[in-house]
Parts: C-alpha cells; structure tokens; sequence
C-alpha cells in the first residue's frame, strides 16, 4: 500500500491546523446533519485497506499472505430515501471516478457516466453500479468511500454530547449503546466493559468561505469483529481487538450538511480451530488498517442558485 494514504487519513485535520481558527466560549455539538431527499452533492473520497494472515500449525508458523488495495472515488450523489432522523438509506452516483488497485492490478468498479446506487442494508451498504451487484471485495472498498450509517442509533447518540463544549474539551462516547452495535454483527460477545474513548473538539477553521468544527473521535473495543458475521463451527476467537480514529469536519451552522470526515482503523484478531482427522490445531492471526476519507461540497439547486444571486445583488 501507498504509504502516503496514511497522511491523505489524517490530511483534513492537518489541513485545519493551518487554516484561520475561529474561537467562542461554547460550541454547540451535532455530528448528525439531516439531509432531505433530492439533495446533492460533490463526493470525493479515497481509502486503503492492508492486511496480513499469518497461520501457526504445529507450532509451526507459515509465511504470512498479505493482501493490499487502494480505492479513488469521487461522484455527483443525490439522496433518495432517508429515513425518520433524516440519514440518507439510499443513494444514487452519478460516477466521475471509481477505481480500485487490489495486489498491484487496477480495477474500474465504475465507469464515468455509470450509475452506482447505495442503499442500506444490515449492518452493510448494499452496492450496485448500473443495477449489477458489485463483488465483495470492490463492496468492502466502497464502504470506506461511500459507505451509509447503518447503526441503529445516530452518531449524536454514540458520539455526541448534549452540552456545548470549548475548544479542546472532550466527552465519553456511549459506550453502552455501541457495544449494543457490535452485538448485532459480531461473532463473540461485546460488553460495555469492552468499549472505551472519547470525542474532542478540536478546533473551529474556515473551510469552503464558512466556519467548522473539526473533531476527533477516539474509539478502542475488545472481543469486536466489525464486518464479520457468525463463525463457522470449531472456529474460535482467541483475541479481538479494534482501536479506531474518526475525525469530522461540520459547519458551525447545524443546518448545514457535513464537509467532510476521514477515518484510520487497526484490527488484530487471532482465531483457533482444529481440522483434519486428528483434529491439528490451526491459529490464525489476521492483523491490518483500514483508512479512508471523503470530502462533500453541496451543490445548490436552481431555486438556492437564483436566491444566492438575488442575494448577491
């Protein structure tokens, strides 16, 4: 993997650090921004996911396989359905780019022109380009880029804070209502023991001609398998860990959409299970990073167009 993908994750926090910081006493908190249908969007996003497998037999450990792939993406989105808290369930892309490198070969998901539609799923975003189901890999690429919120609370709810906060102040995040989250998709049992972080304001900068918040959520969670379901049977858990950075960048004005957001997740999971006649046993440790961000710029309708112009004059 690129190794520079590693600066474009963080690249919307560095960016703020540079830019002209806004300051007040309190800011009020809304990670979640209601979006109406017929909504649209500019959509650029890019991510990386690494991985490695390593399997020990007999003491014994194999050569470890890794796997790497990269996604480029950027889209005009229209929003089609949301659902009662006004999050987008499903999505239409009109594609500019969407490319993908798996192992060194590149692959285009999407042609220019083609239509990608994202709709929810459980616990997953469903794909397709032109109606046509994409493969699971290219579905796991797209989720970084183009992924919808398919928890059942909202990210004020997991995230938030009712109360407004300074700058540099920071907040628990929910931690019984996301281990709640990963019960519903995970193979082994999450308690509320398991999750631990924070969210921080961390600074207030002008971005597109208008003041946002950036701020960063910190999220560590034992015994979770985010995107893997039931195990097959023999096949036991030894060691799960997740540790994850999410960073948001909201307009000040809460009735404004997002800007934009990036994340960098570490996973080491290590697994055990007995094949064969003799029932060997087999661990296996798979360790990686998922990282990825996006930005959104609206793109006003033709009655906002005519009332900014009117506006202007």
């Amino acid at each position: 993997m690129n190794r520079l993908l590693q600066l474009a994750a963080a690249s919307v926090v560095l960016a703020c650090l540079a830019a002209p910081a806004y300051a007040q006493e309190k800011y009020s908190i809304s990670l979640d921004r209601p979006l109406q249908v017929g909504q649209k969007m500019h959509v650029w996003g890019e991510g990386s996911q690494e991985f490695t497998v390593t399997a020990t037999m007999h003491g014994r450990s194999q050569p470890p396989e890794a796997t790497q792939s990269s996604i480029s993406f950027e889209s005009v989105a229209e929003v089609l359905e949301v659902d009662d808290a006004g999050r987008a369930t499903r999505v239409a892309h009109t594609i500019r780019k969407c490319e993908m490198i798996s192992d060194g070969r590149a692959v285009v998901i999407a042609p220019k022109g083609a239509r990608l539609t994202a709709r929810r799923g459980n616990g997953q975003t469903i794909f397709h380009v032109n109606g046509t189901t994409v493969d699971l890999q290219q579905q796991l690429m797209l989720e970084v880029v183009a992924g919808l919120d398919t928890e059942r609370d909202t990210r004020d709810e997991l995230y938030g804070t009712s109360q407004p906060r300074a700058l540099g102040e920071q907040w628990p995040i929910n931690a019984d209502a996301i281990a709640k989250e990963f019960q519903r998709y995970t193979s082994t049992t999450v308690r509320t023991q398991d999750i631990s972080g924070t969210t921080r304001l961390l600074k207030v900068i002008e971005h597109q001609g208008e003041p946002c918040q950036v701020l960063h959520t910190r999220l560590s969670a034992q015994n979770a398998l985010p995107g893997i379901g039931m195990l097959p049977p023999g096949v036991q858990v030894k060691k799960a860990k997740l540790t994850a950075h999410f960073y948001h960048l909201l307009p000040v004005a809460e009735d404004r959409p997002a800007s934009g957001e990036a994340l960098t997740m570490n996973i080491d999971v290590v697994f055990t299970a007995r094949i064969g006649p003799q029932g060997a046993r087999v661990d296996t440790r798979v360790s990686g990073q998922i990282q990825g961000r996006r930005e959104y710029t609206p793109i006003a309708t033709h009655a906002e167009a005519t009332a900014q112009g009117a506006a202007a004059r």
